[in-house]
């Protein structure tokens, strides 16, 4: 460490020899010291020891320009504060390999810890979420419910406990599935499924699974059918019974098309967060249209006639095999106490799993109603006997006549749904009269943004008030 002013003076030769070793040590060392030199020169280096930042001095010699901080430490470059050399390091463009920077290959304006071309790929900006739309489901985090909760889903049959995400049971017995509280920190909510009656391992037909069908219109940017198609990164935060391998497999209907990737539960009963990367399917097809585009299973029950083929297929195959779609899927229903939860579950493009993208709940709700959509508080299912956010008119003519009348939906659905009325004591295709009887009613002309209804030839006496309520069913 040393300082000097460059100025030499008219002395002895070994008093000068002295002042001539104390100026290349100044040069050497950067004229580092605990304080600025008191003699300064335009374009000179100052090394600061006490803060580990090295300066320029300005060309008009007036002020210091901070250009690094060192880590002495670990021997690196901590940061670089030069606006100047940063721009330089982006903007490098030659032929050559770029830049390393703690990890970080800059080349080609473009920053990644892959060869050139580079691509930022990062989980996680300041510790939170990424913006933009970039989660391909709906509803990851559970919280839009109204189908109602719980369910206990027959053999062979299917229930929702959270909007878009459908529990399929063919295991020969009744499961329950509930929208739950439960849940790992950053969440509300998860799907939870009890397990009623376990299942045998020597079911070879027995099969349950969690999972959500994508809206092929949706998918248009995965590019699938090209030599460009998108590698897509699954996330989402399980507490299975089970340890051990688990399978999730996409399936994209419109091509015939299966792969299957896994993750592996470590702790039993525990919240563990996992991620599944899947190539983009060359080969594939996905049509521009308002069918399924994509489907993703969440494997909890596999008998031998999915799992018992001799290896997993891990690759996009058209009509796989089917007892290779779920190889060494472990039996989550194998006891009556296994109790089974999934939560921020994410889609989207890439090979990194980001932070889970939270979007506001009347956002999430609205991407919901796209496909189902009811007038009935959020937490009643419907079929509920219920007065609230019923519809009503009132009839005050006293003639026999047709009664007409049309709901508008809020959201544009899918394709025409199936829409159904309901008395507000519950019975389907009714409505309530006076509040004292039910009347049939029915549906005509439903299509994407509404419905018709009628009451066929009623003989009113004037001064009667009909009530409903309603559900509409666009799910793919």
């Amino acid at each position: 460490m040393a300082q000097h002013d460059y100025i030499i003076d008219n002395q002895s030769f070994p008093a000068t020899r002295t002042d001539i070793n104390n100026v290349l040590q100044a040069i050497a060392s950067n004229n580092s010291g605990a304080s600025a030199p008191s003699t300064t020169y335009a374009n000179q280096f100052w090394y600061e020891t006490d803060t580990n930042k090295l300066y320029i001095r300005n060309e008009d010699n007036d002020a210091w320009i901070e250009v690094a901080v060192l880590d002495q430490a670990n021997d690196i470059v901590s940061s670089i504060t030069s606006e100047t050399l940063v721009a330089n390091i982006v903007n490098e463009r030659t032929s050559g390999s770029g830049v390393t920077v703690d990890g970080l290959l800059i080349k080609d304006k473009e920053i990644g810890t892959t060869a050139a071309p580079a691509t930022l790929q990062a989980s996680a900006i300041n510790g939170g979420q990424i913006g933009g739309r970039r989660n391909l489901l709906i509803n990851g985090a559970m919280q839009c419910k109204q189908y109602g909760s719980p369910h206990t889903v027959a053999n062979a049959n299917r229930a929702f406990a959270a909007d878009r995400f459908q529990f399929v049971n063919v295991t020969g017995s009744n499961q329950t599935v509930t929208n739950s509280t439960t849940s790992p920190s950053g969440f509300s909510n998860s799907l939870k499924i009890d397990v009623d009656t376990a299942v045998s391992g020597s079911d070879s037909g027995a099969y349950a699974y969690l999972g959500q069908k994508i809206e092929a219109q949706n998918l248009q940017h995965l590019d699938y059918g090209a030599s460009g198609a998108k590698t897509i990164t699954l996330s989402f935060y399980v507490r299975s019974p089970k340890t051990g391998t688990h399978v999730v497999e996409l399936n994209a209907p419109d091509g015939s098309r299966n792969i299957s990737g896994t993750y592996t539960v470590a702790s039993a009963n525990t919240w563990e967060e996992h991620s599944i990367t899947f190539a983009g399917d060359a080969s594939g097809t996905i049509n521009n249209d308002t069918g399924i585009g994509l489907e993703i299973f969440f494997w909890l029950v596999a008998g031998s006639d999915l799992s018992g083929g001799g290896s997993l297929n891990t690759s996009w195959t058209t009509n796989p095999t089917a007892n290779t779609r779920a190889v060494g899927q472990v039996n989550v229903f194998d006891n009556t106490s296994n109790v089974f939860y999934l939560t921020g579950v994410q889609l989207e493009v890439g090979s990194v799993a980001t932070e889970f993208e939270h979007r506001s709940f009347g956002e999430e709700l609205a991407l919901c109603q796209r496909y189902y959509e009811k007038n009935y508080p959020q937490g009643t299912a419907p079929a509920s006997s219920s007065t609230l956010s019923k519809g009503s008119f009132v009839v005050h003519s006293s003639a026999t006549m047709t009664y007409r009348w049309s709901q508008q939906f809020k959201v544009t659905k899918r394709a025409a749904p199936t829409s159904v009325i309901y008395s507000t004591t519950g019975a389907s295709g009714n409505v309530r009269l006076n509040n004292s009887s039910d009347l049939a009613v029915t549906i005509e002309d439903s299509g994407d943004s509404g419905f018709a209804a009628y009451v066929l030839n009623r003989s009113s006496t004037g001064g009667e008030f009909y009530w409903w309520n309603w559900v509409a069913d666009a799910e793919l």
